[in-house]
């Protein structure tokens, strides 16, 4: 689920982190084009935090892990299990 600008998953016993600090498996859209994600923050919780190069412009999605060779995907580090990748996710924003 998309809260503000972070991602928020369920049934994750301990912490979304990722073994690779520097992969970005995350993508966004918007009406303007590809959002730039400048940084993917794990703050040790069930969350992973986006910091985007730019705001919003209407419609937004965002897609994780997906396409032929997606970066290193986040993982639940109790059972190292990883997110499940998914596309086309809508993002509520007020833009």
């Amino acid at each position: 689920m998309w809260i503000g600008d972070e991602l928020e998953f369920v049934n994750v016993e301990s912490r979304m982190d990722s073994i690779d600090v520097q992969a970005n498996a995350f993508r966004i859209e918007d009406e303007g084009g590809q959002v730039p994600v400048t940084e993917v923050i794990y703050p040790q919780d069930n969350r992973v935090e986006l910091v985007l190069g730019r705001g919003l412009q209407g419609k937004a999605t965002v897609h994780g892990a997906y396409g032929m060779a997606p970066a290193t995907a986040p993982a639940d580090m109790e059972r190292f299990l990883p997110m499940l990748g998914f596309a086309g996710v809508d993002i509520a924003c007020d833009c």
